[in-house]
């Protein structure tokens, strides 16, 4: 399997150490280590203790098929919270997972039958 490793300092003080894989493109594991304990590790001090955050397992090594897809929300408003809780209930199709996310300029907009969302879909399929 292919991966990608990214290291990076968050502003909380920790490293962050994620792992990508290059099929899916899901981060599917991210270890979390105190600046002290990634200097120690480094440098060749190995066991350093950490907190390891894993997602996503059944998607690895699958490719993801990403399409865009619209629909009519009935609801008469711009608050975010309510169309995308709308979304996640009417925007369900089988064997695809919906992605609610409506923060880009062009994700709402009004039609003469309602609020048109504008929002994506995403499938994982053997590669």
């Amino acid at each position: 399997m292919k991966a990608k490793v990214t290291i990076s300092r968050a502003s909380d003080d920790r490293v962050r150490i994620r792992i990508r894989d290059e099929v899916s493109g899901i981060d599917f594991a991210e270890v979390s280590l105190t600046v002290e304990a990634y200097g120690y590790a480094v440098t060749g001090l190995s066991e350093q203790p950490g907190e390891l955050e894993v997602r996503g397992l059944q998607w690895i090594g699958k490719k993801r098929i990403t399409e865009p897809r619209q629909i009519v929300c009935p609801l008469d408003t711009y608050n975010r919270d309510a169309l995308e809780a709308w979304l996640q209930e009417n925007g369900k199709e089988d064997g695809w997972l919906v992605s609610t996310y409506l923060g880009s300029q062009r994700s709402v907009s009004r039609v003469p039958e309602g609020t048109l969302l504008n929002y994506s879909v995403t499938r994982y399929v053997d590669a």
